[in-house]
């Protein structure tokens, strides 16, 4: 039972506790989004002592701080807190023990952890906000200094496919996929309605992605968020005009579908666990004949082989990565890039059950209490997690802190679509 006293204390410096809070999540990602810029520019940055002591306190004594606090005082009942302080522990001690040891690949669990459960009482959308400031002025400075030639631009070569440009990143779809999920966070905030020079800027980036990215999956779901976007924008517009609302067959079909868009992270963990598992021949020879699956076919058959060869253990296995020399491609090959194969194999059964939980919580929360558009933006990142590994990278995936942050999406006036 918390006393009167350490409550009115807690209350008195809450907006100083909410500052502090917004503080570490922009460290953290920060942190998150260094580990994935060109190595020897990434090296130059996370070895850097002020980087290294601003890093160490926020996430190793502000942020434990914030979190313990939240627990006591944002938290109703026993059981909640008991969960919370469980599931804090379940993550230290993978990190200890388990964990992904590459440095190049950040999955600091904990820090994703305190943040999450930190969060509860803050408004989400503020969050985001600081999400995409933080994002857009990080990778505003990586492309400038890339096309300036102070990071280098990789130029990766790979037979059968045109050179495609990483721009300060590691990789070239690394570049791309920040601007995805920065584009996917801005979209929501906005909740779809968008001016012509924002539908420019998305045109942009979907150039950048088709031309000098290379990146098909981003590519197409760019244009999925583009035209999806612009459409219902345009509906809800005439909507307006005409006042008129959403027609009885319509309605139910947009409940439908929020019902089933709420499970996008499940329905895609699923297909890509399945999928992978029935890789094998005859289906692997049929479609290894269609050079324009490859993308999704390499997906299969690298989630087969660590599902088989390496199997799902309790904490997590460290499989062996052999990925890029510089810009050219290994012999022998071997990443997983499915976001669900990945976070299983390297999370392990334990964590990867509570991440599972996660993934049903907070889609259900903006399907109670957001919009249907925030359901698809969820649902795009969903799809775009089974093509690539960023489900667990903060600089990506801010979503995860809707799992007990305040959500409150500005409706249609036509109907919440």
């Amino acid at each position: 039972m918390i006393s009167d006293n350490l409550r009115d204390l807690y209350n008195k410096y809450h907006s100083t506790i909410n500052l502090l809070f917004f503080f570490c999540l922009s460290v953290s990602v920060a942190d998150a989004f260094f580990h994935d810029v060109e190595r020897e520019f990434m090296m130059s940055v996370v070895t850097n002592p002020i980087f290294v002591v601003i890093v160490f306190i926020t996430e190793s004594f502000i942020l434990p701080i914030i979190t313990i606090l939240t627990i006591l005082f944002e938290y109703k009942g026993i059981p909640i807190r008991v969960v919370s302080i469980l599931v804090l522990g379940i993550a230290l001690v993978f990190q200890l023990v388990g964990g992904y040891t590459l440095l190049f690949i950040n999955l600091s669990v904990p820090v994703l952890a305190c943040l999450v459960f930190s969060s509860k009482g803050k408004d989400f959308n503020k969050i985001a906000w600081v999400y995409f400031v933080t994002s857009v002025v990080l990778m505003g400075l990586v492309t400038l200094l890339s096309l300036s030639g102070i990071i280098p631009d990789l130029v990766f070569n790979e037979v059968g496919r045109p050179n495609r440009h990483s721009l300060g990143m590691q990789y070239p779809l690394n570049y791309i996929a920040h601007w995805f999920s920065i584009s996917l966070v801005y979209c929501y905030l906005r909740n779809g309605f968008l001016k012509a020079w924002e539908y420019l800027c998305l045109f942009g980036l979907l150039t950048v992605s088709v031309f000098v990215c290379k990146a098909q999956t981003s590519s197409v779901l760019f244009f999925v968020l583009i035209i999806g976007t612009l459409i219902r924008q345009v509906y809800l517009f005439y909507c307006r005009r005409a006042e008129k609302q959403l027609s009885l067959r319509l309605k139910k079909a947009n409940d439908m579908t929020k019902r089933g868009l709420q499970y996008s992270f499940i329905f895609f963990a699923a297909f890509m666990i399945i999928a992978s598992l029935l890789y094998v021949p005859p289906i692997s020879t049929f479609l290894d004949g269609f050079r324009r699956l490859s993308t999704f076919t390499s997906r299969f058959k690298f989630g087969r082989a660590g599902l088989i060869v390496y199997f799902p253990t309790l904490l997590g296995v460290n499989y062996p990565v052999r990925t890029w020399d510089g810009t050219h491609q290994v012999e022998n090959y071997f990443f997983i890039d499915s976001s669900y194969i990945f976070a299983l194999l390297h999370c392990g059964v334990l964590l990867y059950s509570i991440i599972i939980t996660s993934l049903i919580v907070f889609p259900r929360r903006v399907y109670k209490f957001g919009t249907g558009y925030g359901l698809c933006i969820l649902a795009l990142f969903a799809c775009i997690c089974a093509m690539e590994h960023h489900l667990t990278d903060l600089s990506f995936n801010i979503f995860w802190l809707m799992t007990f942050a305040d959500i409150n999406v500005r409706r249609g006036k036509a109907g919440v679509i």
